[in-house]
């Protein structure tokens, strides 16, 4: 277990350490981004094999609030696998939301029918990020898939 662990931190440093990127893995042409980094402890998660403890979250953060984006969304699971969003899903969007969020969505790279949205922002003085399917049903009835708790950090 201990080797699982410090192989995904590892994975988790080598990663960071790369230029920032946006969700869609192309270099940010921005040169006064400074990339801002969250860890995210899993509060709820649907059924998996190998679930997912934590989330790291990296917004490009230009000093303008407004046109923050997501760079990266890292899975970190209990067996030490880094999972990259952006390797998943090719994002077509990824903005700052009208009320106040950070909003991606993207379309799954091998099963073009499979969409993922990820939120991050604060709600009741929480910082929080949360995935969930699209889904035709009001937003009050979706289910996400997938609620943390997030702090900034320096990965």
């Amino acid at each position: 277990m201990m080797k699982s662990l410090l192989a995904g931190v590892a994975a988790i440093a080598m990663v960071a350490s790369a230029a920032a990127q946006t969700m869609d893995g192309t270099a940010s042409t921005n040169q006064t981004e400074e990339e801002i980094w969250f860890e995210c402890s899993v509060t709820k998660l649907a059924h998996e094999k190998d679930p997912v403890y934590k989330v790291l979250v990296s917004i490009l953060d230009n000093g303008n609030e407004a046109e923050s984006i997501f760079g990266k969304v890292l899975h970190v699971t209990q067996s030490g696998k880094v999972i990259n969003r952006a390797d998943q899903y090719d994002a077509f969007r990824n903005n700052h939301g009208a009320q106040g969020g950070n909003i991606w969505t993207g379309q799954h790279r091998k099963n073009k029918n499979l969409y993922l949205t990820g939120t991050f922002g604060v709600f009741g003085n929480t910082l929080y990020y949360k995935e969930w399917r699209p889904s035709t049903k009001p937003a009050n009835q979706q289910t996400p898939i997938m609620e943390s708790i997030c702090h900034q950090t320096k990965v």
